[in-house]
């Protein structure tokens, strides 16, 4: 028969104090982020594109910056369609589309037989 284990005799852990930070606390620091507008780089297609007068939220102590999901969503439409070239290459996607279901070829072997690198690339990744 086994002897039943001292409970008192094992060290006792300090019980850790955890801290619910509220949503709109800062990850870094805990300070109360402020809501604000403002302009935010990020790169698209290699090139830094400047968003003009996006809402989020900005840590008054430490400068730290942080996106909701929407905004974060809108703020990556946002950019694309600054970028000068996306549209671009979008309409001429869609010119390319639009040839090889007309004849009858997949669209990664038109996108090939096409001389445009930008549309190679932009066909590539979307199918």
């Amino acid at each position: 028969m086994r002897k039943a284990a001292d409970k008192s005799a094992r060290p006792k852990r300090p019980h850790r104090k955890t801290v619910v930070l509220p949503d709109d606390a800062c990850p870094t620091c805990g300070t109360m982020m402020k809501e604000t507008r403002g302009s935010l780089h990020t790169p698209v297609n290699g090139e830094e594109v400047a968003v003009p007068h996006v809402p989020h939220f900005k840590c008054p102590k430490c400068g730290e910056q942080v996106l909701t999901y929407t905004q974060a969503r809108r703020f990556e439409e946002d950019a694309i369609a600054l970028h000068p070239c996306i549209p671009a290459e979008r309409e001429h996607a869609q010119r390319v589309r639009g040839l090889a279901m007309a004849t009858h070829v997949g669209y990664a072997q038109y996108a090939n037989r096409c001389t445009d690198d930008a549309v190679n690339q932009y066909i590539g990744r979307r199918w």
